[in-house]
């Protein structure tokens, strides 16, 4: 009876291992390539900007003015982002406090939203800024990439336009 429990156990450990090894990621984690063996298509290196621009075909004079416009926006947002970020600290506050204060709540989650609101409308004069920049045949690809990001735009795209959230095949 111990001989059989010993068995199982280490039968059970082995089985666990080979799991736990299956599950991990394969390559050295630095590999761009997605579905490799499903013949997918291969995602190229550098920045999100750069591929843009090299997706475009942008010529040097609409690099640098897609850039200084970046830089502007950029100057915009990063008050804003410090702004949203000091709500959210004030909300976890609120939020743990014992009784929790609705009014004040309420009166953050407001205040939250307006600074959303004025972030969102900097982005959305931003993308119509970079458009005029673009030609007509820019403008085209420059749109059908636009939403490519995912519902909530943080995932990666892959090369048939589906939105995928991190860790997700």
């Amino acid at each position: 009876m111990r001989n059989l429990k010993r068995k199982s156990s280490i039968l059970g450990l082995a089985l666990l291992l080979s799991m736990a090894i299956s599950a991990q990621p394969q390559g050295n984690g630095n590999d761009q390539q997605k579905g490799k063996n499903k013949g997918q298509c291969i995602v190229k290196k550098g920045n999100r900007g750069e591929r843009m621009a090299q997706y475009l075909e942008l010529t040097d004079e609409q690099k640098t003015k897609i850039e200084a416009l970046k830089l502007d926006h950029q100057k915009k947002m990063l008050p804003l982002k410090n702004e949203l970020g000091e709500k959210k600290a004030k909300m976890k506050t609120l939020q743990t406090a014992n009784p929790a204060d609705m009014k004040a709540i309420n009166s953050l989650i407001d205040d939250m939203t307006v600074v959303k609101t004025k972030m969102s409308k900097s982005r959305a004069a931003m993308h119509q800024e970079i458009r005029k920049v673009l030609t007509e045949d820019q403008r085209i690809k420059f749109d059908m990439h636009a939403g490519r990001r995912g519902a909530n735009g943080h995932g990666k795209g892959n090369c048939n336009g589906q939105g995928q959230r991190h860790g997700q095949k």
